[in-house]
């Protein structure tokens, strides 16, 4: 069975080869010719200081009716709102979706049931060493179940935790305890990814980088091959019985062919034939909502049929065979709950009740006249470069009163203007649920 990546299959290779092309854009030879459109968005997009300026940069950038151009600043600047947690707003600026043969019968509640993937995968982890799960870059949903998954994988035996976008330069990582914007790897901009690092350290985690992405000439063969040998080298040879979670991107967990192309083999089936270990192979990246007017995708399907709470697997009643979109390359594919295209900042972003929504309002008056705004809280004690704990952009001011969802805990919150510049700053404390009291940060309701 084939889907088809409707209208904005550049974006979906795009996603791919995201760290690829930052590398490239650094490293290409100086030339006499003019600057290609391209290479120069990444120039600038590189050079700015800090993730705020980046968002800033892809907000307003000039593509003029270069296609090319729009592409390459719409993934980014997808990414950038999957950081700023506005999550609708990234499927909207990077729509890919599938569309199915007409033959081709989706699960309903009549044949299949629900469950919470969570307990799934936990339960399937028991009796496997290697379990791969992977993520859409843009799409910080797709990190909440690993992060879900790390007290319940180290209470079976996981010792190590390999993350696609770490970066082995950041030596200091484990120590530190939290990942820092500028060393330690792109996509743990995000606050969710970058809690889902902390919570690994404090669990106990070995964190393991494993990807080649950035070197010039490789062919996309040649790096999930790479990508399997580090897996082995950094975490097998050492210690053959260790229990491996791996968190991906996209079809580099696949066992079998199709995701890259008809003959390119992905890291995860790469892995297997080094190791003879199959590993679990759970997908969540590709179902993705279509954009407001457009006919329901499969994951719109999906959604409506079985109405989740949580990301969930489906079970064939009967046999409790797991449904997977593609079952010659993945053990299972994750559906996730329909966030109404008006929500802006999701109920799901409380994690599980890790987190409260904090009303921070208050404080953004001296940036409501030069929005842009950005609202980021990181915890009390973390470096200035450290990623936020949660940070929003406030892009109207009918929008003024977006939550940050906190744990409980101090905070150093920072306000900053359309321009970048820090027009406000406070330490904020957020009490526990139910807690109130006058040094206590506001709740929100959303």
């Amino acid at each position: 069975m084939r889907t088809t990546i409707r209208r904005y299959r550049a974006h979906a290779l795009a996603a791919l080869c995201g760290p690829w092309l930052l590398a490239a854009a650094l490293t290409a030879p100086a030339q006499d010719l003019p600057p290609d459109p391209i290479d120069e968005f990444y120039r600038q997009f590189n050079a700015q200081p800090d993730e705020y300026r980046r968002f800033l940069l892809a907000y307003g950038y000039p593509v003029g009716g270069d296609e090319a151009l729009a592409y390459e600043v719409g993934q980014m600047l997808a990414t950038e709102y999957g950081f700023y947690g506005r999550p609708n707003d990234a499927d909207r600026q990077m729509p890919f979706w599938e569309e199915l043969p007409d033959a081709y019968a989706l699960p309903t509640r009549r044949n299949h049931v629900a469950l919470p993937a969570l307990d799934w995968v936990a339960a399937r982890a028991a009796s496997r060493q290697v379990v791969m799960i992977n993520e859409a870059h843009h799409r910080n949903t797709t990190r909440r179940l690993t992060l879900a998954l790390l007290p319940r994988l180290r209470a079976l035996g996981y010792t190590h935790l390999a993350l696609e976008t770490l970066d082995a330069a950041d030596t200091e990582l484990a120590q530190r305890g939290y990942p820092l914007y500028s060393r330690s790897g792109y996509y743990s901009g995000d606050p969710i990814y970058a809690e889902l690092i902390r919570e690994a350290l404090r669990l106990g985690y070995t964190l393991v980088p494993y990807d080649s992405a950035g070197i010039p000439g490789q062919t996309q063969q040649q790096r999930e091959t790479r990508q399997a040998e580090h897996l082995v080298e950094r975490v097998l040879r050492a210690n053959p019985q260790a229990k491996l979670l791996v968190h991906a991107g996209y079809a580099h967990i696949d066992k079998g062919l199709g995701g890259f192309g008809p003959t390119t083999r992905p890291m995860a089936m790469e892995f297997q034939r080094l190791t003879g270990i199959e590993p679990l192979s759970v997908e969540q990246a590709i179902l993705s909502p279509a954009p407001p007017g457009e006919p329901a995708s499969v994951a719109d399907r999906l959604a409506a049929e079985f109405r989740p709470t949580q990301p969930s697997v489906l079970l064939a009643r009967g046999t409790l065979r797991p449904w997977a979109l593609w079952p010659n390359r993945h053990d299972a594919t994750v559906i996730f709950a329909d966030t109404p295209d008006a929500v802006v900042r999701p109920d799901w972003m409380r994690l599980g009740g890790r987190r409260v929504p904090v009303d921070l309002s208050a404080y953004l008056q001296a940036c409501l006249a030069r929005l842009p705004c950005a609202l980021e809280a990181r915890y009390a004690g973390d470096r200035a470069d450290a990623v936020p704990a949660d940070q929003t952009v406030v892009l109207t001011a009918a929008e003024r009163r977006l939550p940050l969802y906190l744990r409980p805990g101090r905070y150093d919150l920072k306000v900053r203007d359309g321009s970048g510049q820090i027009v406000g700053r406070r330490l904020l404390k957020v009490c526990a649920p139910g807690v109130r009291g006058p040094a206590c940060a506001r709740p929100a309701f959303p």
